[in-house]
């Protein structure tokens, strides 16, 4: 293989079957019946189970909600974090830089516009976008990499990244 210049992919892969994965986010979910209305209260906690020496960015949750909700409000737990109900009825929750180790909580008050009941079921799933440098969840390592170029020995080990995208990750929220 004759590298172009500047940066390039050298090999993308994906995993199925039956290989042992180490899953990066943990979600928990519960949802509550807001006093004196017909709201709900969605809790979310999400864990990042990555070893604390690791960061995920660029961390986007996107949750489907019923039509009857045409307004939230939120609580987020720490600084660096957005989120907003877009026009598709999908709560879009943002978190810049998310440590190893860490857990994240998110209250959503789901406002209800209609005399129809939200249920939970209706909630969900939970689609997740990140980036994790140095990180693979398959256990895929590079362990060297060579190029022979007339004669010239050159390291490229400095050159390697390696990135773990999320190309569909989801969650089901219910049983």
């Amino acid at each position: 293989m004759v590298p172009p210049v500047g940066e390039f992919s050298a090999m993308l892969y994906s995993t199925c079957g039956e290989i042992a994965l180490h899953v990066p986010f943990r979600v928990l979910a519960f949802i509550d019946d807001a006093e004196n209305s017909r709201d709900k209260i969605l809790t979310l906690r999400l864990k990042n189970e990555l070893p604390s020496n690791y960061n995920a960015v660029k961390v986007i949750i996107r949750l489907k909600v019923p039509r009857c909700v045409n307004r939230m409000s939120q609580q987020l737990n720490e600084p660096d974090q957005t989120a907003e109900l877009t026009e598709n009825q999908e709560i879009v929750w943002t978190i810049k830089k998310f440590p190893g180790r860490a857990e994240y909580v998110a209250n959503f008050r789901l406002i209800n516009s209609t005399s129809s009941e939200i249920k939970k079921y209706d909630i969900g799933p939970i689609r997740m976008d990140f980036e994790i440098s140095g990180y693979t969840s398959s256990g895929l390592q590079i362990k060297g990499l060579k190029v022979q170029e007339m004669g010239k020995k050159i390291n490229l080990n400095k050159w390697i990244r390696l990135i773990t995208v999320s190309d569909s990750y989801v969650i089901k929220l219910w049983p």
